[in-house]
């Protein structure tokens, strides 16, 4: 798999989801409902996708609250030293954990938001070590612990 950005969200942003990819363009970006082949054990997708990333956006809106999903996946990549970037998509707070961590607030400035995105991802693409694949046993260990978690 690729290094790419992670893209972190509840479905019920999936159009917001859309929009922010095509606003990344020239970013590779995973997302779950493309990066899933059926017949794929989708937790174990989502570990190998976090471990290959250099980065996960975190969209942050009304809904993230409600989903123990969103909250797994990002504390898996903070334990596995991805940075993760907070992306308002309206006004609120962050959720637990990412209290201290400078968001990006597109409900305010969508350009800018984009600007600073990019240049976050620049950062975070250039200083990423070689990736070091996580073997079968590991993914499946891990996609086992995260659903314990929940």
């Amino acid at each position: 798999m690729d290094r790419h950005v992670f893209i972190s969200y509840r479905r019920s942003d999936g159009v917001f989801v859309d929009e922010l990819i095509a606003a990344l363009n020239g970013y590779t970006c995973w997302r779950d409902t493309t990066g899933i082949a059926g017949g794929q054990v989708w937790r174990e997708e989502i570990i190998r996708a976090i471990e290959a990333a250099y980065a996960m956006i975190l969209v942050v809106s009304p809904d993230t609250e409600q989903s123990k999903e969103v909250y797994a996946e990002y504390f898996y990549a903070l334990g596995r030293e991805v940075p993760v970037i907070p992306l308002l998509i309206s006004d609120g707070k962050l959720p637990f954990g990412l209290e201290n961590i400078n968001a990006r607030l597109w409900y305010e400035d969508k350009p800018r938001a984009v600007k600073e995105l990019r240049g976050d991802l620049d950062r975070y693409r250039a200083q990423a070590a070689s990736l070091k694949p996580a073997s079968d046993k590991e993914i499946y260990l891990a996609a086992l612990k995260m659903g314990e978690n929940l």
